[in-house]
């Protein structure tokens, strides 16, 4: 399904997403259909879902820093209308519906086997804490306020009149170089019509016209 404008998407947006994050779905449609993946991720706002390892296409990372571009296949989008739950007994895509338990929680049940899968748990997409060394700041040194507003904008100011003095750079350079087009342009013409003049007297002489 194509991108739809904002205007209409907002209009069109999926209230209750039976597909979370960590949900093992299957493709309906498209050149990946039939294939299963896990979802990596739910964009609510644009009613679209990533599944690992799924509808890979090539982006191309610019050149930055002196380094050179290089090309590289992450996944795209799919719209959430053509994915399914895979159900975990049956192993094909499925349609859920939910239901309360006897303690009244509400889960998610698969039409095809009446299986209750549960939703995953978040904790296990949670990156680990990372652990810092003695070389490292600590997180609470981190937050800790440590230059005044003055100093902020002194840093600003500086760092625009250094953007600024790059971006005069640029187009000094820019200029330059088309100035040297130019003349050279110029001076390409002024040869031809010399050219042109000395052929015209060669000629009239030849016919002694001169």
């Amino acid at each position: 399904m194509p991108h739809l404008h904002p205007k209409v998407l907002k209009n069109n947006l999926v209230s209750k997403f039976r597909i979370v994050r960590g949900d093992l779905v299957e493709i309906l449609c498209g050149r990946d259909k039939g294939k299963q993946g896990i979802v990596s991720a739910v964009l609510r706002k644009k009613n679209r879902v990533i599944v690992e390892g799924c509808m890979l296409q090539r982006r191309k990372i610019k050149a930055q820093s002196g380094k050179k571009g290089y090309m590289i296949m992450s996944e795209s989008s799919i719209h959430y209308s053509n994915v399914l739950l895979v159900d975990p007994v049956k192993g094909i895509p499925t349609k859920t519906n939910y239901k309360f338990t006897e303690d009244g929680k509400k889960v998610r049940v698969t039409k095809v086997s009446g299986t209750v899968v549960p939703k995953p748990s978040w904790t296990q997409f949670r990156k680990e804490q990372k652990v810092y060394p003695d070389t490292d700041t600590a997180p609470a040194d981190v937050v800790q306020k440590t230059y005044t507003r003055g100093e902020v904008l002194e840093l600003k100011n500086r760092f625009l009149r250094m953007m600024e003095l790059d971006h005069y750079q640029e187009l000094k350079a820019q200029y330059e170089e088309f100035q040297k087009n130019k003349a050279r342009q110029l001076y390409d013409q002024k040869v031809f019509e010399k050219q042109v003049y000395e052929r015209a007297q060669q000629f009239l002489r030849d016919r002694n016209l001169m």
